[in-house]
């Protein structure tokens, strides 16, 4: 419950954030700027939410006692290959990352991430 809670909490900021051109002490530059920045942010938590409600929802199944073993064996399985899929996933950067500084990059991001980084930068400069 506290998850779901936790969701759709964000999802009613996202909501707002979206419709964020109403608010009066805001000016259209600043509005903008804003969503720029927050948006992709938001967007990339509530899916990773998403994806632990259903994990929760998961574990919720099979340990209630309408599950039989099959069942659980079957879920634990995908449960485990979402989790190595997820640990073995490299993040993903929008064009407006892979542009910035090579200084300001490795000052935001730990050792590993930078190393990613700056592949995908170079990817995207030979092409």
């Amino acid at each position: 419950q506290v998850a779901t809670d936790k969701t759709n909490n964000i999802r009613i900021h996202w909501m707002e954030l979206t419709d964020s051109e109403e608010h009066l002490w805001l000016d259209s530059a600043q509005t903008v700027a804003a969503k720029q920045m927050l948006l992709p942010v938001v967007e990339a938590r509530l899916a990773e939410l998403n994806d632990s409600l259903c994990h929760i929802r998961c574990f919720q199944d099979i340990l209630s006692d309408k599950a039989g073993s099959d069942t659980r064996a079957a879920v634990l399985e995908r449960l485990q290959d979402d989790l190595k899929e997820e640990v073995n996933r490299e993040p993903e950067f929008t064009e407006e990352e892979l542009q910035m500084p090579m200084k300001t990059a490795k000052s935001q991001m730990d050792a590993a991430t930078f190393r990613i980084w700056k592949q995908q930068r170079k990817k995207m400069q030979r092409k």
